[in-house]
Order: structure tokens, then sequence, then C-alpha cells
């Protein structure tokens, strides 16, 4: 089988009119531009393929809502949802899957290099349980969106439930505190 999977991102903390213009460019360089390149040019050729094959495409909890203090890293993220999900839509009934995943903060080493502190008590999820959850969706054989941990879901919720205005004042209060 073929596949590909896209993990590649990187974060920038810091105010929108703050963040030099180089940093932004290359985040969305790399988080939009470069996962769009890739996904499409796998996708040709596992649709050429009678086996066809798997793209899992790896955006974040960030995806689920703006974030101030994290705009372009968020808005990179919620693209790559909404990529996924429409790509999966349009090989509906082909032999080619598309999974997005979702996962809350996982310990890599992002917050640090991105610039975003810990929260004291904070757990990360581990790499290994994100890996676990897209092993498990690819033996699925079928296109999903993962929404990796309890915290993530709870955040989807919100995202749904909350007037829009009200869900960007509290998340800015929450990025605030991270600083």
């Amino acid at each position: 089988l073929a596949g590909l999977v896209n993990c590649a991102g990187i974060g920038a903390r810091g105010d929108v009119r703050e963040l030099p213009d180089a940093t932004q460019a290359r985040l969305l360089t790399v988080n939009i531009l470069a996962l769009a390149e890739a996904s499409a040019r796998a996708l040709r050729r596992m649709t050429e393929q009678p086996t066809g094959g798997t793209l899992v495409n790896v955006a974040s909890s960030a995806a689920l809502q703006p974030l101030p203090g994290m705009a372009a890293y968020a808005a990179s993220k919620a693209f790559v949802l909404s990529f996924s999900e429409a790509a999966a839509q349009e090989l509906e009934g082909t032999p080619v899957r598309v999974i997005t995943v979702c996962p809350g903060g996982t310990d890599t080493g992002f917050q640090a290099a991105s610039g975003v502190k810990r929260v004291e008590g904070e757990r990360l999820m581990p790499a290994a349980e994100v890996a676990t959850l897209i092993l498990a969706a690819i033996r699925r054989g079928r296109s999903a969106t993962l929404l990796g941990g309890r915290r993530t879901k709870a955040m989807a919720l919100l995202a749904r439930v909350l007037p829009r205005r009200r869900l960007v004042r509290l998340w800015g209060r929450l990025m605030r505190s991270m600083r």
C-alpha cells in the first residue's frame, strides 16, 4: 500500500503585528504550501494504483478555533483540517483514504520551539499515543478525522456551542496566560 504522513509543522508565538514577516511566511510555507503540494502529489500517485493508499495529514487541536497570540499557526492548522476533509470527500468511492489528525498538545518539543510556556501540571500527549491513534485509523481502512484526547474533544464541543466572539475572547485570555 502507498502512503504518506504529513507531520511537519512549525509554530510561532506572538501577536500578528509583532511577528516578523519572514517568520509568518516560513510558518505558512511549511504548514500549508508544503503540505498541500505533498498531499496533491501523493494523492495523484495513489489514485493511479488499484490498491489506492492512505494520506495522513496532522493538523492540531489549534485547528478548531482562532488562537490570539498564535493566529498564523491556528489558521494554518485550520487549513490542514479543511483541506484534508475536503480531499477525503473528493476521494469517496475510491481506494484512497485521507486521515486527518487533530491531536492536543503533544510532547515533541513543539511548545519550546514555538515559544509557548508549559502550564504547570499540563499533561501533553506522548507522541507514541498519537502514533497509536493514527495506526488504528489506518487499520480501519476508511477516511476519518481524529480528535486526539479528551481536551481536544472538549475544545471541539466548545467551538460548536459558544458564540464565535465569545470563543475568541476565551482563547485570548487562555493564550495570554501562557506567555
